[in-house]
């Protein structure tokens, strides 16, 4: 059986389905899970073809699965998914919007197909770049903040929440200011109360996002511009941090904001060993338990990237080295890694933890 780049397939003994998106070695490729949408390696003896594809291939007799060979061909790229801090330029479609800025609460579906969550997702659906800044606060207390700035067009993941958040009285508080060149407009303020009842009703297709997510209007219109008629030079002037801040101190930044208390709790090693991860794991096949492993290390290794935290310990053990190997295989991924290094760490012993360093 001959698997490729974009060949669909189904792992043996989990039935969870993917697509593969690159060939690591002869033994190994990446394989693109669609319901949990996380790229993770796998071993060509776990994986099969699906069960409406399948021929000769599970037979006992039937050959093992080889990497097709294309010598003639360059290797497919991969394109490299955004992060969820930049913004996204509107994608083409049929639905434009309306002039708005728009908060859009994308469901968040597992693999049984059951929403747990949301994502937040900043909809800039104006002719403006605007400024903004945020807090969204759970029950009175803010769980998560920050600001930046969104080009016009655009969108930005901002958060997510579980959906029984919905339930702790959300609130989302944004104060917004748009920057043309007519001059600098003044900052515009808007409380969100996020109701269940109307949460279910308010379901619509964002712009630029093309699908229907549960859709909020947070401003349709700005104050008039403080200053009109500037000349670029002017309006360039009036645009320096002057009297907010000294002179110089954080001229033309806009510094984000993070949440000091989740990167002060953030824990510097995270444990794969599967004793570690589920309370029973007796029942669990060898390729459950991998899947299992996997997806808690790239939970972990994304958070430990979103909020800079380096050097952190990645402990998987010794074992016959498919998991360390699988690890590996995914941080070279990451342009956000500086240096991986595998070997002696107190503490871990030698080659059963790797070390990763963030580049600065």
């Amino acid at each position: 059986m001959v698997y490729a780049v974009g060949t669909k397939v189904e792992f043996l003994h989990t039935g969870e389905k993917g697509v593969i998106t690159a060939i690591l070695d002869h033994e190994m490729v990446n394989v693109l899970l669609i319901d949990d949408d996380i790229e993770i390696p796998a071993n060509l003896e776990d994986l099969m073809l699906p069960s409406s594809q399948k021929t000769t291939v599970n037979s006992p007799s039937a050959p093992r699965p080889r990497i097709k060979q294309a010598p003639q061909r360059k290797p497919a790229v991969q394109k490299k998914a955004v992060p969820a801090s930049s913004p996204v330029k509107q994608t083409s479609g049929p639905i434009a919007g309306k002039p708005y800025l728009y908060l859009g609460f994308d469901d968040l579906i597992n693999k049984e197909g059951v929403v747990f969550g949301y994502a937040l997702h900043l909809i800039n659906n104006t002719s403006y770049t605007l400024v903004y800044q945020y807090n969204f606060d759970f029950l009175g207390k803010t769980e998560d903040k920050g600001n930046g700035s969104l080009p016009s067009n655009s969108n930005v993941l901002l958060t997510k929440m579980h959906h029984t958040q919905l339930n702790d009285s959300p609130v989302f508080h944004i104060n917004c200011q748009p920057w043309t060149t007519s001059g600098k407009e003044k900052w515009s303020k808007k409380d969100l109360k996020v109701k269940a009842k109307q949460f279910f009703k308010k379901i619509e297709i964002a712009p630029q996002l093309n699908r229907r997510v549960h859709l909020f209007e947070l401003f349709t219109r700005f104050d008039p511009p403080e200053s009109a008629g500037l000349s670029l030079k002017e309006y360039t002037e009036s645009t320096q941090v002057k009297e907010e801040k000294p002179q110089g101190l954080y001229d033309n930044l806009l510094v984000e904001i993070k949440d000091l208390d989740r990167i002060a709790n953030f824990p510097t090693s995270i444990d794969l060993h599967i004793e570690n991860l589920v309370d029973d794991h007796r029942t669990m096949s060898n390729q459950e338990i991998s899947s299992l492993q996997m997806r808690r290390f790239v939970a972990y290794i994304e958070e430990a990237i979103l909020h800079g935290i380096s050097p952190v310990y990645i402990v998987h053990g010794k074992g016959e080295g498919r998991l360390r190997d699988k690890i590996r295989y995914k941080l070279n991924e990451y342009p956000e890694i500086l240096e991986i290094d595998a070997g002696f760490h107190a503490g871990y012993g030698d080659g059963g933890a790797t070390k990763v360093f963030l580049k600065k």
